[in-house]
């Protein structure tokens, strides 16, 4: 079938328009509409369209498409884009019921887009997992040969394996396109991103890693070949399937289901047979292949580190404060025990964390003597008189040791540091590590003379680098920042730092490769294996299954059981509540009727005491009024009235004149000061010194007023401040005529300012600003012909439709112009339509000076304009408008030369000069200064009005400025207004005067009042008191009284009408409960009996409820909780083991106690029998699992060893180049031979195969009997075990040495006869390209940004000068950073090469030592030469 006949023709032009992009989301957002909706509408498409691809839509050229005028806006391109879909085919629009339209993808556009997406849009790599599931289902059909398994194993095994296929086809295809595109490739950090981020993570991780481990090939090809060739050859288990499809299928065609389950077969046997070998190896062969891709390009890239610039000392051992300084390679020498060892050390413990004395000084001795705490008080050894000596012993100090980094990505320091506090009591040092995002600081943490201690340091990161540093208190955490910081990944950066720091070259090449090269966890755990592969714990796990089903119902069982016993419990409980609740109802009863009797006699005895309550007040009231009448007699007789107002109205006198008076000199002090700063800042300003002697004075008395004090009424007068008032007149009017001018300016500044604004403003919207007559002719020829004529006619001003091609001559062409810029254009058929309109509009709009240009007629002329006139640099894309120019310009001739200006009859200069009918004149400036003519007339004009508006608001800057001080003095309200100085001065002189005389008088009547007896008078008020607390105390007790009585009378009658009511209904019903719920048996037997203990313990009938009611919610809480939780417990096991019984029901535990019987008695019971079956066979599973283990670890040594060389292959030695050999060990080679049989990858054998086991059977037999059959109690066994376990056993390594002749040598034959520095480099090497390859020096990313630093302490110290230098240039071709401790006697072969040589030298200062490190000079080298 031809495809066009499906699908349209033109479906795809839209993927190769211009528009491509844009077409490709909007499918894609049609997708997704579809994926979320089941039915979508025009509308809410295109509504998606416009929220997900507003952006694309606006960038999207439309030029080329054909969109109606309708479709201009972003929506209506989404409507487009809907309507080019529909026309291309992609979409079909139907309008329903509902009269909306909606929208409907046919089958093929849909899948099309589908693919499209999946394209776009590449998932992951599937894990694989297609070769062990195929082998699991398949194994566990085979043991069980139910039918079904077996089918349904089989026709996943098949779909499996043909997935398997295609994807590693596709991986195939994928990695062929890969290569060659890592061949075309020129640019290192592409090469190095497609490995990292491609190849390493998409490749390997995802696809290779599981084909050579989890879903290897050869491991399970044969034990699924072998299943399946077994089914064949039972003809019975082909059969049972077929038997087996037919009852479960309509059709009976039983030879065509037996070749379909024999077609499978054979397909899976054959394709593990040949393809997926096949594409195994390839891919293989293509990780080793892009790996050497990789090595090549790593050879171009350029080095990048966390380099190690500087080491701060405070207080270790001899060192005071010293800060180290250091390059990329570093020389430390000095004599023995000068302090190299110690700067070794104190780099461990920032490094490392490590703090332990082992590790202290391990160049010197194994055993090393120093420990940190004699490195911290700075031990000098022992004196015999006076015992052990040191420096800071007995004080209270802190110890810094800090490395600087510099990291050269991301162009920043970091510092790594340990702090140890330690006191002089000899308590215990008190650490902390820690992190800083910052250089050292410049105090090298020392504040007035004294370390901080590590709690003032804390402090100090918090004040100056807050959210810029981490610390840590232990070792451990510590070293989790280091490696992160240093972006070290290997846990054995750590043993191989403090290994290369000791390093010492062995004899013993196999153990140093081992220890020091392959870093292989090569132990396999015997006993974990066993347990994980043996296959028959799947049956166990049945077993196990079948074990957990017993728990759960017996759980359940349980679980009602214990619900049962709580229902008889609480049945107990709540009878106790209900009969102690009925007996305590009766005593109530009984307690109400001897409480009604009671209220009564009460109520009889309160009536009484209130009569005699009433007579005592009557009494206490009269003796109360005689001493009130006592006393007011005296005060009447001495005036004591009279003299009290007076006192009182002379003080308040006094208080209101100090009120005014203080404010007045507020005011005044305030306002002139507020005022001579107004002087102050205006004096600054103003450029006239009558003006300024004016202000001057105003100042100088307000200097005198702004210090005014009530001291000042007795030196001053009023007339002081008129003095002042005239001054400040004076200014005033100065000032005042300075203002004007002042204002006048700015408005006419602001008002050009405003003009020229609006104008930008015009300007940058791309509107020309023409003349207000010209704009508006424009528009109403334009509205008049659009109202005639139903559609826009073109309506231009000239200026716009021409430009000037010669920019020298533009003002020229501008002048000459001038207003016939403004003349109207419109198309020559509608000439005379403008005409009409023009002469109808003239005289009511008042336009008169533009014109309207008959194009037709000049067109017609066709004028032809004279060479160098102005009409050849005037240009026009019409026609019509270029026929113009030529007429109007075509004679106006342009003269270079003021001396032709008058050869020609009209002609300009450049300098728009104009010789025109014999007479010459300049062009109007104004008609060119803001250009009309040309597209970036606009931009000129804008840039003109710019600078004119910068000049403007400089010029009202300036005097704004001025005027900001003028105008609060000349606007300001004067304080000293003449009114103010006639009252407020005035007035606050006279209050002074007044309160003075008030004050004697005052006084005059308070020695007047001291004649009164007043002790007496209080006598007299606190007899008065206490006769009125008398009488109040009676009236209290009295209404007291009263309302006893009413409140006794009120209980008496609820008792009687409510409570003894109540009580009686509530025995009535509680009796009838108690009757209804108990029968007379459970209350005789049960019931009563317990209730009569529980009274004898509790002692009343309320006592016994209350006892129970909270431990009948309690019971009743674990019922409902018993109940819930035997329902999920139902739930779990009916949903674990699909069952169905029924869950709901509470009250009934049938089903679940015959389930729990029949799975004790029988099921579990014969189950167990299948389990030593599996046992036995799964023994083989594990034989086989740690063969592939231990080749494993045998095959990644040997990679590790292909790595080294890799890298020592840019690592030539003089002129000796090195390769390390692995090899199989002579003694245990038929072992080797068996692990790493080729029979093993073979795709058409296996572990299993006949051909595998009958070679090797001897040699299985014998490793297995030595790893399977072993003493765990026995040591020699154990070691054996060990031995066997081992790859090194299998192996024998050796380092090759090849010179320039190409002559081999191996080390292990020549260790023995050659020199030390000889047997020195090789091992050298070894150890610099192990710490290159864990620095990841050849990877140029963010990965590779790694500290590169080794260190070597005593290094070197057996070589020869020229084996040092080739070393060291080893170190700078690897990408190393290094410190190298060394003796001064190699100095002269070590310094000249290092980058920074540093000399350490201790001295005696008196009775102490000090440690200095100083730059080592060409100087110092001539001198120890």
């Amino acid at each position: 079938m031809n495809l066009y006949d499906i699908i349209p023709e033109n479906l795809f032009s839209v993927l190769v328009s211009k528009n491509k992009n844009l077409y490709v989301k909007t499918l894609f957002v049609l997708l997704d509409a579809f994926k979320q909706h089941l039915k979508i509408s025009k509308d809410e498409l295109i509504s998606m369209i416009n929220a997900q691809l507003d952006d694309d839509i606006i960038s999207a050229d439309f030029t080329e498409e054909e969109l109606l005028e309708s479709e201009q806006s972003i929506s209506g391109k989404a409507h487009f884009l809907v309507r080019k879909l529909k026309s291309t085919g992609w979409i079909l629009i139907e309008t329903e019921n509902d009269f909306r339209e909606y929208i409907t993808v046919p089958g093929f556009s849909y899948k099309i887009i589908q693919l499209l997406y999946d394209v776009a849009n590449v998932s992951e790599t599937e894990n694989f997992a297609y070769v062990y599931s195929t082998y699991s289902s398949l194994e566990i059909a085979k043991k069980t040969r139910d039918p079904f398994e077996m089918i349904t194993a089989l026709n996943d095994g098949a779909e499996r394996t043909e997935r398997l296929v295609e994807s590693l086809k596709s991986v195939y295809h994928s990695i062929t396109y890969y290569n060659q595109q890592l061949i075309n490739t020129l640019n290192v950090n592409n090469v190095l991103h497609s490995h990292y981020e491609i190849f390493q993570e998409d490749v390997i991780l995802k696809i290779l890693r599981p084909l050579k481990i989890k879903d290897s090939v050869p491991k399970y090809k044969i034990p699924i070949q072998n299943i399946l060739k077994l089914w064949i050859a039972e003809e019975d288990v082909i059969e049972d399937m077929v038997q087996y499809r037919l009852s479960k299928q309509n059709d009976n065609d039983e030879g065509e289901i037996r070749n379909d389950i024999l077609r499978k077969i054979h397909y899976i046997i054959d394709t593990y047979d040949a393809d997926l070998l096949y594409c195994r190896q390839y891919l293989l062969r293509s990780q080793m292949k892009n790996a050497r891709r990789y090595v090549i390009c790593l050879k171009r890239r350029r080095i990048k580190m966390k380099a190690l610039t500087r080491l701060l000392l405070v207080n270790w051992h001899y060192f005071q404060n010293t800060v180290i300084d250091f390059g990329n390679i570093n020389f430390l020498t000095g004599k023995n025990s000068a302090g190299k060892s110690t700067i070794i050390d104190a780099l461990q413990v920032v490094l490392m964390g490590e703090t332990r004395s082992v590790a202290f000084n391990r160049a010197a001795s194994k055993k090393s003597e120093r420990t940190l705490k004699s490195y911290l008080i700075g031990s000098m050894g022992e004196d015999i008189e006076n015992g052990n000596k040191s420096l800071r012993d007995g004080k209270d100090f802190s110890t810094y040791i800090v490395a600087e980094f510099y990291d050269d990505f991301k162009s920043a320091f970091f510092c790594l540091g340990a702090v140890f506090d330690t006191f002089a009591d000899g308590s215990d040092i008190n650490r902390r590590f820690f992190w800083l995002k910052n250089s050292i600081p410049a105090n090298s943490f020392i504040e007035n003379g004294k370390t901080m201690d590590s709690r003032r340091m804390t402090q100090f990161f918090k004040e100056k680098y807050p959210n810029k540093f981490e610390t840590k208190d232990t070792s451990e955490g510590y070293r989790r920042i280091v490696l992160e910081k240093l972006n070290i990944h290997d846990e054995n950066f750590i043993s191989m730092l403090k290994k290369a720091i000791s390093f010492e070259p062995i004899n013993d090449i196999e153990k140093f490769i081992t220890e020091n090269v392959c870093d292989i966890e090569d132990d396999i755990d015997i006993v974990s294996m066993q347990e994980n592969i043996l296959y028959y714990k799947q049956q166990e796990d049945m077993a196990k299954r079948f074990e957990g089903k017993l728990r759960k119902l017996e759980e359940i069982c349980r679980q009602y059981a214990e619900i049962e016993k709580l229902r008889s419990r609480r049945k107990i409980q709540q009878f106790l509540i209900d009969y102690g609740t009925y007996n305590s109802h009766c005593l109530e009863l009984e307690q109400a009727q001897a409480d009604f009797k009671k209220y009564n006699d009460d109520i009889a005895e309160f009536e009484q005491k209130k009569e005699e309550l009433e007579k005592l007040k009557n009494q206490l009231e009269n003796e109360h009024t005689q001493l009130i009448n006592e006393k007011a007699k005296y005060w009447s007789d001495n005036n004591g009235d009279r003299l009290k107002d007076e006192e009182k109205r002379y003080i308040q006198a006094i208080e209101d004149y100090d009120r005014s008076i203080s404010g007045f000199v507020t005011d005044i002090k305030t306002s002139s000061i507020r005022w001579n700063v107004k002087f102050s800042n205006c004096i600054e300003k103003i450029d006239n010194e009558r003006i300024t002697a004016e202000i001057k004075t105003v100042i100088s008395y307000l200097q005198r007023t702004d210090k005014f004090s009530e001291a000042d009424f007795e030196l001053l007068s009023p007339e002081y401040f008129s003095k002042i008032r005239e001054a400040y007149l004076n200014a005033k009017s100065s000032l005042d005529t300075i203002e004007r001018a002042l204002a006048s300016e700015l408005k006419e500044l602001n008002s050009k300012k405003a003009e020229l604004e609006g104008l930008i403003v015009r300007l940058q919207k791309g509107i020309k600003a023409y003349p207000q007559n010209a704009e508006k002719l424009k528009q109403v020829i334009h509205d008049e012909l659009k109202k005639k004529y139903g559609s826009d006619i073109p309506v231009d001003f000239l200026a716009d439709k021409i430009e000037i091609i010669d920019e020298e001559w533009h003002n020229a062409v501008e002048g000459y112009l001038n207003t016939q810029r403004m003349n109207i254009i419109v198309p020559p058929e509608y000439f005379m339509d403008a005409y009409r309109i023009y002469k109808k509009v003239r005289d009511e709009e008042k336009i008169f000076e533009y014109a309207i240009i008959d194009l037709q007629k000049v067109y017609e002329d066709a004028p032809k304009p004279m060479p160098n006139s102005l009409a050849e640099i005037v240009k026009s894309e019409d026609n019509y408008v270029q026929a113009y120019i030529d007429f109007l310009l075509g004679k106006v001739i342009r003269c270079e030369s003021d001396d032709k200006i008058r050869n020609f009859r009209t002609s300009v200069t450049k300098d728009c000069m104009r010789y025109h009918n014999y007479a010459v004149s300049p062009l109007n400036p104004k008609a060119y200064e803001f250009p009309c003519i040309g597209r970036n007339s606009i931009e000129i004009r804008i840039t003109k009005c710019k600078q004119q508006l910068e000049e403007i608001n400089t010029d009202i800057e300036k005097k704004s400025e001025i005027n900001s001080v003028v105008a609060p003095i000349v606007f300001g309200e004067w304080f000293l207004a003449e009114n103010y100085i006639s009252l407020a001065v005035v007035s606050a002189f006279k209050n002074y005067e007044a309160r003075n005389e008030c004050k004697d008088k005052l006084l005059e009547i308070q020695q007047t009042l001291d004649k009164i007896n007043f002790f007496w008078l209080e006598e007299m008020d606190e007899k008065i008191s206490a006769k009125k607390s008398e009488i109040d105390s009676t009236v209290k007790e009295k209404e007291d009284t009263i309302q006893f009585i009413s409140d006794y009378k009120h209980e008496r009658d609820d008792t009687f009408s409510r409570i003894i009511p109540e009580t009686e209904q509530k025995i009535s019903e509680i009796k009838s409960k108690i009757n209804m719920e108990y029968s007379e048996e459970y209350r005789n037997n049960d019931g009563i009996p317990r209730y009569s203990f529980e009274l004898t313990e509790c002692g009343s009938p309320s006592a016994v409820s209350d006892k129970f009611n909270s431990p009948v919610k309690g019971t009743t809480s674990l019922i409902s909780a018993g109940e819930k939780e035997l329902v999920e417990k139902r739930n779990e096991y009916n949903m674990s083991e699909q069952a169905s019984f029924r869950v709901s029901d509470v009250n009934n535990n049938d089903e679940y106690d015959e389930a729990y019987r029949k799975i004790r008695d029988y099921e579990l019971p014969n189950y167990r029998e299948k389990i030593e079956k599996a046992k036995n066979d799964a023994m083989e599973q594990f034989k086989s699992d740690f063969i592939y283990k231990l080749r494993a670890n045998i095959q990644s040594a040997e990679m590790k060893i292909d790595d080294l060389n890799n890298a020592l292959k840019m690592a030539q030695f003089g002129n000796d180049k090195y390769r390390f050999s692995v090899e199989p060990n002579p003694a245990f080679l038929e072992y080797y031979n068996m692990l790493m049989s080729s029979l093993l990858d073979d795709g058409t054998e296996g572990l299993f195969s006949f051909n595998f086991t009958e070679k090797y059977k001897s040699v299985i037999d014998n490793l297995f009997e030595q790893i399977i059959s072993f003493d765990s109690n026995s040591e020699k066994s154990t070691q054996s075990v060990k031995m066997f376990s081992k790859y090194q056993t299998y192996l024998t390594f050796d380092l090759i040495t090849t010179d320039s002749s190409g002559r081999r040598e191996k080390l292990s034959k020549s260790i023995n006869t050659k020199s030390g520095g000889e047997t020195q480099t090789p091992f050298y090497i070894a150890v610099l390209a192990s710490f290159a390859r864990l620095y990841r020096t050849n990877d140029p990313k963010e990965t590779g940004n790694t500290m590169r630093l080794v260190i070597f302490d005593e290094a070197f110290n057996k070589m020869d000068g020229e084996r040092i230098i080739e070393s060291i240039k080893l170190l700078r071709k690897f990408g190393l950073q290094a410190i190298i401790c060394s003796p001064p006697e190699k100095a002269s072969d070590i310094a000249p090469i290092a980058d920074k040589t540093q000399l350490v030298y201790k001295e005696a200062i008196g009775e102490v030592y000090r440690s200095t490190v100083v730059e080592w000079t060409k100087e110092m080298s001539e001198i120890n030469g």
